[in-house]
């Protein structure tokens, strides 16, 4: 959710789409090495679960009720109860 602050909308939707792209070839959430790389982020190392997260707090902002592949409700609801908290 920090990752996001301070971006615009567009912004958003470029992180979670090139995102959106990688996931498709495969991302081994169980992998805890930081190997992808962002063009919209550049400078940045990420593990597949990371980028999981970021592009489901993406969508969540572009798109609330959109099925992005994965669950992350329950971990979603606690981000907001902490970010509020």
């Amino acid at each position: 959710m920090q990752l996001f602050r301070g971006k615009s909308l567009e912004e958003i939707q470029e992180i979670s789409f090139e995102i959106g792209i990688l996931g498709r070839h495969g991302l081994d959430i169980n992998d805890p090495q930081e190997t992808h790389v962002l063009r919209a982020l550049p400078g940045r190392v990420f593990s597949a679960l990371e980028l999981v997260c970021i592009m489901y707090a993406g969508f969540k902002r572009i798109e609330p009720g959109m099925d992005v592949g994965v669950d992350l409700g329950e971990e979603w609801g606690m981000a907001e109860r902490l970010a509020i908290g």
